[in-house]
């Protein structure tokens, strides 16, 4: 059990403490995990996901979210979105 004293919590930007952009990821119907929703199209929300690393700017961003895009066999768009500081525990 962690002792109440040694948990870490709070708001920050992910990556890094400077503001930039993060790549954000949406898959595409020929994506192998691509799940809709019953009666729709679309893709759940939770398919999405985003870098985790802040770039300085929005070409950096989808540079580095097209190759891992590449290296990971997804397939789907990417676009770079503004960083949000998030609240994280551990």
């Amino acid at each position: 059990m962690i002792e109440e004293s040694m948990r870490s919590f709070g708001w920050s930007y992910v990556g890094s403490d400077k503001k930039g952009f993060e790549w954000l990821f949406t898959p595409d119907q020929k994506d192998p995990m691509y799940h809709p929703m019953p009666g729709t199209s679309e893709c759940y929300p939770h398919c999405c996901c985003r870098s985790g690393d802040v770039f300085p700017n929005e070409v950096a961003a989808v540079k580095d979210g097209k190759k891992w895009m590449k290296e990971a066999g997804r397939s789907g768009s990417i676009k770079a979105v503004k960083a949000a500081p998030r609240y994280f525990e551990y």
